[in-house]
């Protein structure tokens, strides 16, 4: 992956939280081919019957590079997922801490 996106690779994430919706929406824009690479979505909570809450996570996730664009793909799903467990947390322990 190294060798394809250069020692110098960066990614960028502009990402916004609405913290009455509990809603947060995110994209990341890469250093390199930016224009074969597209990671965006939208997270969000959603209260259970049970009173526990569930995450939601809406993702796009495209890499249109011939030959590797899969593998990418599974990469960047894995650093999402480690990204909306560690949302889910805050989010927990901000709506433990009750209104401020």
């Amino acid at each position: 992956m190294q060798k394809l996106l250069g020692s110098g690779f960066r990614e960028t994430e502009e990402s916004r939280f609405d913290d009455k919706q509990l809603v947060w929406s995110w994209r990341r824009i890469p250093s390199t081919m930016a224009d074969k690479i597209k990671e965006e979505g939208r997270v969000r909570v959603e209260a259970v019957p049970d009173g526990s809450s569930r995450l939601i996570a809406e993702t796009t996730i495209e890499c249109k590079v011939f030959g590797v664009g899969g593998l990418m793909e599974s990469t960047a799903e894995k650093h999402s997922r480690h990204d909306w467990q560690a949302l889910g947390e805050a989010i927990r322990l901000r709506l433990a801490a009750g209104p401020s």
